[in-house]
């Protein structure tokens, strides 16, 4: 195409039907993506409240504080408490463990939530967990 020929090409094309077909596509995938977050948030954690969780959580209270990763913590993870974990994972795909490549099998959403999770787990301190 010839320099004179794109020029017209330019000046007689208007470009406002591409853009507002894109806000379109952008504001369909936004409120997908509002969507999927709103689901996640709904449905964070809800196996926490069913068997084989709830009563063995019910048993051994999360340790708050300084017990979270202390011997004594780890060995309740271990132990008794192992079920709970492991059927917790299998679950609640926000946890690496849920996925056999680890973070790498998350995708953004997933990962958008753990974050939120650890969040929430530090009482909405973002400098302790950065």
């Amino acid at each position: 195409m010839t320099g004179e020929r794109m020029a017209k090409v330019l000046i007689c094309s208007n470009s406002r039907t591409e853009t507002e077909a894109h806000i379109r596509t952008v504001r369909e995938l936004l409120m997908r993506l509002g969507r999927e977050l709103l689901f996640r948030g709904i449905n964070h954690d809800r196996s926490k409240l069913q068997a084989p969780e709830k009563p063995l959580f019910d048993r051994y209270p999360k340790p708050r504080g300084d017990a979270y990763g202390s011997h004594e913590h780890k060995e309740i993870l271990e132990g008794e408490l192992r079920v709970a974990i492991d059927h917790h994972y299998a679950n609640n795909r926000h946890h690496p463990e849920h996925h056999s490549d680890g973070v790498r099998g998350m995708n953004l959403i997933d990962v958008v939530e753990m974050f939120i999770d650890w969040l929430a787990h530090s009482d909405g301190d973002m400098e302790r967990i950065i």
